[in-house]
């Protein structure tokens, strides 16, 4: 079985041979052909075409490949893909084993995360690509930040999807100011929010002797300032 011819040049009486050549994908020795020798019993010798082995899978950020029906010509093997690398979209693929004695191709690509998604955000650099592994730098908004320098990192997972990271309005604190009273921090005391001042009694900064502030960019209060009243002159 699987011979694609014979070559009977010599003929086919008593020891005489014949050149057996196997078909595509099967060989009994490294060129795919053989000698036969006519026996005394008019049979032939023993020769026997086998299928090419393929031998094992190889490639980069494999972690296991199934080979259910063998690794001979012309058998698939099931080659998954280690954590976060794939081919598609469940990380498994299928290889042939050709006649050549070879597999056929597959190999695992990282994972791409594609955007960063994130509110506040105001730009992101993507200087080492969006794939497996690869960090990111994300800039937050004037205003927010995750850190105290409003910049940080975020890495592909093996998931496609970037490691958490939240712009967070920069927070102001307590207002400081002299001769204040008291302070409404209804809205809260991050960027944008107001708060009411009051101030000591016999000061003011207006005609009712309170007013607003506002949380700014640089997680400073806006300027409030309670002043002394004047009693302009007596009589």
């Amino acid at each position: 079985v699987y011979v694609a011819r014979i070559d009977y040049t010599n003929g086919k009486t008593f020891e005489q041979t014949a050149i057996v050549y196997c078909s595509s994908g099967y060989t009994a020795n490294s060129d795919g052909m053989g000698i036969v020798t006519c026996l005394a019993n008019s049979s032939w010798s023993n020769y026997e075409c086998t299928a090419l082995d393929c031998g094992d899978f190889g490639g980069d950020h494999i972690q296991t490949t199934v080979y259910a029906s063998g690794k001979t010509y012309p058998h698939n093997a099931t080659v998954y893909c280690s954590d976060g690398y794939t081919a598609n979209s469940d990380g498994a693929g299928h290889v042939t084993c050709q006649a050549n004695g070879m597999w056929s191709s597959y190999q695992c690509q990282a994972v791409d995360c594609g955007e960063f998604s994130g509110v506040y955000v105001a730009r992101i650099d993507y200087t080492k690509g969006k794939t497996f592994q690869q960090t990111a730098i994300v800039h937050c908004s004037v205003g927010y930040t995750a850190n105290s320098h409003g910049v940080g990192n975020v890495t592909c997972l093996a998931n496609s999807s970037w490691s958490n990271y939240e712009c967070t309005a920069v927070d102001c604190g307590e207002f400081s100011g002299v001769y204040v009273a008291r302070i409404d921090y209804t809205n809260g005391k991050t960027f944008e929010q107001t708060a009411i001042v009051y101030c000591s009694s016999g000061y003011t900064a207006n005609s009712y002797g309170v007013g607003i502030v506002t949380c700014q960019a640089n997680s400073s209060w806006s300027s409030y300032e309670c002043t002394a009243l004047d009693c302009g002159h007596f009589g």
